[in-house]
């Protein structure tokens, strides 16, 4: 931080050594500022100015900051990669937490289907067994769960009513 007068004339100043006078940049700045604060950027950093006014209104000088490039591009790279992990971070968990809900939700509905899956093929093994002759039908009854007794007598009555359409069929065709 320099403080000048209205030359350019650096009286006071933070950095060790003190330079003379301000840079031909700043000073061009603060000489066609149009309002107190001013600021301009070079090749190594900013410099924002503020000028300062005697007790007539005119201009007396001013403070001159510095900032360099480097140390606020290492601050803003920071920033940019904390937010990344936060971001990382953030996503993991939330697809951890709906995976764990979904499997905790759908799990019910998933052992309802593998269910009705072993009740189908249950089901189709003793149909292929029926139709091989094969006569432990009323065994298979007595261990099949209910969606399997429910397919079971399905299937007696589906064959009961194929029976009787065939006799119909039968008296038609000679009546």
């Amino acid at each position: 931080m320099h403080v000048f007068d209205d030359s350019g004339q650096v009286v006071y100043s933070t950095a060790l050594p003190a330079p003379a006078v301000l840079p031909p940049l700043a000073l061009a700045a603060y000489q066609r500022a149009e309002t107190a604060r001013w600021q301009v950027s070079t090749g190594q950093g900013f410099l924002s100015g503020v000028s300062l006014a005697d007790g007539s209104g005119r201009s007396a000088g001013g403070v001159l900051i510095e900032y360099p490039v480097s140390g606020h591009l290492t601050q803003v790279r920071a920033m940019a990669a904390e937010l990344g992990f936060a971001a990382i971070g953030g996503f993991v968990a939330i697809s951890l937490i709906g995976a764990i809900v979904l499997r905790t939700v759908l799990g019910r509905m998933f052992r309802s289907f593998h269910a009705i899956e072993a009740g189908i093929s249950r089901f189709e093994q003793g149909a292929w067994r029926s139709a091989a002759g094969a006569s432990d039908r009323d065994e298979q009854l007595d261990q099949a769960a209910p969606l399997h007794r429910d397919l079971l007598e399905a299937e007696a009555t589906y064959r009961e009513l194929g029976t009787r359409v065939a006799g119909l069929a039968r008296q038609a065709d000679t009546g």
